[in-house]
């Protein structure tokens, strides 16, 4: 972890007083709710005791009473015979090694199954927001002692947004009106790509080395999140290392037009339709799918600050594999659905549509996320050598799942 360690301790935390003080409340309240909580069930427990102590009292009466009476007594012994026949027949059936032994396969073969799932552990399926509708219903109350930290979440949460991308609403407006001028000024012509020699090893280290300073600004926007800093190094390195992709994803979509179905490179100078992306090996195929997530995401017409929400949403998301304090981190993400619900409000007449249907975007991010881990993880089996040489270390570290 040398590497990210060092992105981690060199970029500054944004230090949030409000924050702070919100979490602080926060595990005041889960403490007293869980003490509360044991309280209640110990009274309960209690009084269930006693209940089943006065049972007894009365059962060992009623047997007193039978004693002096033969055919109660016989009665009795019958049913209790019976009884243990019955309790015989259980006991047959519950020490039976076959059943046994059935049962501990059966178990076995469920743990070797997970742990099969859990080689990626990004699974696109384990997506805490999967109930949009019931999660937008709880984004329409807020405290009003909440809003000026909600507030302060949204300005600070945009401003590291903008600083640490080019993909910014304007600039992709720029580059693209800029770009369709040198095409329509050179006839509309574009190159024909099955003429043009291409070294498919060049292209891979061009990308690589290219994602690199992308995935630094990623990691220098989530320490500027309000809240980011409030969890645990151990937890920020998790959530880093597992959903930085993810917000990558979501800043390299903004580039895709989905309805010319074509995409701008990330240094804004040029634009390839879709078919040509595809065709561009070995990385083409993978490129692809993110014009199905862009036709998902970028007709919703999101502003630069509802992205910066949506990064920080998929940044901080809570049921990531080994999480240490998974509270404090649903908690910090909700501040944020809240942020993000509030800002469509003032954006957008129709927010409550726009907010379920982008958090219904997350488990396609999700999947080419997995699809991308498969990716490096394959890489890496067919070639180590080559997997060490290309990769730069930052990428290693973040995407090599033998390292986690």
């Amino acid at each position: 972890m040398a590497e990210l360690q060092k992105i981690l301790e060199a970029s500054s935390a944004f230090k949030s007083e409000l924050m702070e003080n919100f979490m602080s409340q926060s595990c005041r309240d889960i403490s007293n709710k869980t003490a509360s909580t044991t309280t209640t069930t110990t009274s309960s427990l209690n009084a269930n005791i006693n209940n089943s102590n006065s049972n007894i009292n009365d059962n060992d009466n009623r047997i007193i009473s039978n004693n002096y009476s033969t055919t109660t007594t016989t009665t009795t012994t019958g049913n209790i015979n019976k009884n243990m026949t019955g309790a015989s027949n259980i006991v047959s059936k519950e020490s039976s090694p076959t059943n046994i032994n059935a049962n501990i396969n059966s178990n076995s073969n469920t743990i070797n199954s997970d742990q099969q799932q859990q080689h990626f552990y990004v699974d696109p399926k384990a997506n805490s927001l999967s109930d949009v509708r019931s999660v937008l219903n709880k984004m329409k109350e807020i405290p009003a002692e909440q809003r000026v930290l909600i507030d302060q979440i949204t300005d600070v949460a945009t401003e590291a947004h903008m600083s640490s991308t080019l993909n910014t609403q304007a600039s992709i407006r720029e580059a693209s009106e800029r770009i369709d001028t040198q095409m329509k000024a050179m006839g509309n012509q574009m190159p024909d790509m099955s003429k043009l020699t291409i070294n498919p090893s060049a292209m891979m280290q061009h990308f690589l080395n290219s994602m690199v300073p992308e995935m630094t600004k990623v990691v220098n926007f989530s320490k500027q999140l309000p809240g980011f800093s409030d969890v645990d190094t151990e937890d920020q390195i998790t959530l880093i290392k597992q959903g930085i992709f993810e917000v990558m994803i979501a800043r390299i979509t903004l580039l895709i037009d989905h309805v010319k179905d074509s995409m701008i490179d990330p240094s804004l100078k040029m634009k390839s339709p879709r078919p040509m992306v595809r065709k561009m090996s070995p990385l083409g195929p993978f490129i692809d799918t993110f014009f199905d997530i862009a036709k998902l995401t970028n007709p919703l017409n999101l502003t630069d600050g509802e992205n910066g929400l949506f990064g920080a949403i998929l940044m901080l998301c809570p049921d990531r594999h080994g999480l240490k304090n998974v509270t404090a981190v649903q908690t910090i993400q909700h501040l944020y659905l809240q942020a993000l619900h509030l800002l469509l409000k003032h954006n957008h007449k129709d927010a409550d549509d726009l907010f379920c249907n982008l958090l219904s975007a997350i488990p396609s991010i999700r999947k080419v996320n997995d699809e991308h881990f498969r990716l490096v993880s394959n890489m890496k089996k067919k070639c180590a050598a080559d997997f060490e040489t290309h990769f730069p270390q930052l990428h290693r570290e973040l995407f090599d799942t033998s390292l986690h």
